[in-house]
């Protein structure tokens, strides 16, 4: 990783790609309703996930904040909505329905930024979502913790077979791991998101340095923070996994859709 959170390289042995089968499926699939499919349900799981993290945050506020439990139901409330309309879009390829994705995300992402800023805003500064350039404290750190899950997300990538470049909600550009990006989603809420503000909540003073950059113990113990979430036990499939055994089977999972031999469902976490 570099300063700023980003994955830079990685290794790995010259084997994990050994067979073309899985990403000639995988690139096949975009041109089908298969494509489609994949990009709708992983918007559609990012955005109830996102729903589930207000109503994680919401459970203890019922009694002592009433009118921030209201409007963190609410909230959550829409994003349910939203995650509907997602899975609902349908398409004979992900191409012809990526935009109207893309516009159900943003408006998801607009009604849980804002909330997040009303209920984190007066103790830790956090006023908006700000991506690069940021040098508000909580997106810088949100920021990192982005840069720490796609590593592991393109980790679980290769080792499924699958192509990191070849995306289906995430347009394709040079250097872009653009289907990195997207199995990314649906984990953004229940790993970063939830990391971040699980640590604000608790009072955390994010350390910078003047430029604005994370200093190196803020780094370290969000890095560990993160560490800590992958090895939470959750329920998949019927069993108690790891974290990070379940973003290799949804990896896997991706893998086994693209073939024609299951579908794909998003990971849904339960708060």
């Amino acid at each position: 990783m570099d300063w700023r959170g980003r994955p830079v390289g990685r290794f790995g042995s010259p084997a994990l790609h050994g067979t073309a089968q899985v990403r000639r499926a995988q690139i096949a699939a975009f041109d089908t309703k298969r494509g489609a499919s994949f990009a709708s349900e992983i918007v559609g799981g990012k955005l109830l996930n996102q729903a589930d993290n207000l109503n994680y945050i919401g459970k203890n506020r019922k009694t002592r904040a009433p009118e921030v439990y209201e409007e963190l139901t609410r909230t959550a409330d829409t994003l349910q909505r939203l995650a509907k309309k997602a899975v609902a879009v349908k398409g004979k390829n992900a191409d012809e329905i990526r935009m109207l994705l893309m516009t159900v995300e943003a408006e998801g992402a607009r009604a849980y930024w804002s909330v997040l800023s009303e209920v984190y805003g007066k103790g830790s500064g956090f006023a908006k979502r700000e991506q690069r350039g940021t040098r508000d404290p909580v997106n810088a750190v949100l920021n990192y913790a982005y840069g720490v899950l796609n590593g592991e997300v393109w980790n679980a990538v290769v080792l499924a077979g699958l192509e990191p470049y070849a995306g289906f909600l995430h347009v394709d550009r040079p250097g872009r791991l653009s289907f990195v990006l997207d199995l990314m989603e649906e984990f953004r809420p229940v790993v970063a998101d939830r990391v971040v503000f699980g640590l604000v909540a608790k009072g955390w003073k994010i350390g910078q340095e003047e430029n604005g950059w994370l200093d190196l113990s803020t780094k370290k113990r969000l890095v560990r923070a993160i560490g800590d979430r992958w090895g939470t036990r959750v329920e998949h499939q019927g069993r108690k996994l790891q974290l990070r055994s379940v973003l290799q089977l949804q990896a896997r999972d991706a893998a086994r859709h693209f073939q024609d031999k299951a579908e794909y469902d998003a990971f849904r976490q339960r708060w």
